[in-house]
């Protein structure tokens, strides 16, 4: 069986309960190396991994009961999608605490109305925004400052919330306005943003 568990934002504390249990009871469990040693206190022989195709070609010859631990919730910009497009059957798929919800709850942000972009790992388009409330998955590229630099550029006014290291000790969040000017501190981040609804562009 083959078991696809969202690790959350990272942190032990946000494991779901039936994550954790799925760690400790799993015949083997896969995970990438940003998030593998956050949980060596459950399991102490979790595997990393770094690339998806790596995780592809271990599981065709473990049996057993197999969890591949990834980041966030594996169906919100995760790596569901691509193990499913390459072909892999995956049995149970268990959901995560997303850095988006994570965010969100920081900042007290009702989120049923906001647009979801992710740029991790694709090319910035900011030409056609149709939603005035904006969510953005962010990368070393891609990052929550230059979206805001470029909101700016193209005359977008409103607040802007963005996160670093969610829920690590390293954690950072920061509130302010579209153009701001404030320091990248990590990689990691996502960023909220809220149209002034007064404003045409």
């Amino acid at each position: 069986m083959l078991i696809l568990a969202g690790a959350g934002t990272g942190s032990i504390d946000r494991l779901t309960i039936e994550v954790y249990r799925e760690i400790k009871n799993a015949d083997r469990v896969f995970a990438f190396g940003r998030i593998a040693g956050n949980f060596k206190e459950i399991r102490e022989d979790i595997e990393i991994v770094n690339r998806v195709d790596e995780i592809i070609n271990k599981v065709k010859y473990v049996e057993g009961t197999i969890l591949i631990l990834a980041s966030g919730d594996p169906c919100f910009f995760g790596v569901l999608d691509l193990l499913k497009r390459k072909g892999v059957i995956i049995d149970r798929v268990l959901p995560g605490l997303s850095s988006m919800q994570s965010l969100m709850a920081k900042f007290q942000i009702p989120w049923k109305s906001f647009e979801f972009i992710s740029f991790h790992g694709r090319d910035m388009d900011l030409e056609a925004l149709a939603n005035d409330k904006l969510f953005f998955l962010t990368d070393k590229i891609n990052t929550a400052r230059k979206i805001s630099d470029s909101l700016s550029e193209k005359g977008y006014k409103g607040e802007i919330f963005v996160g670093w290291d969610l829920d690590s000790n390293n954690e950072k969040i920061y509130e302010g306005r579209i153009g701001d000017s404030f320091e990248e501190v990590s990689d990691l981040s996502c960023m909220a943003v809220i149209m002034d609804e007064d404003i045409e562009r």
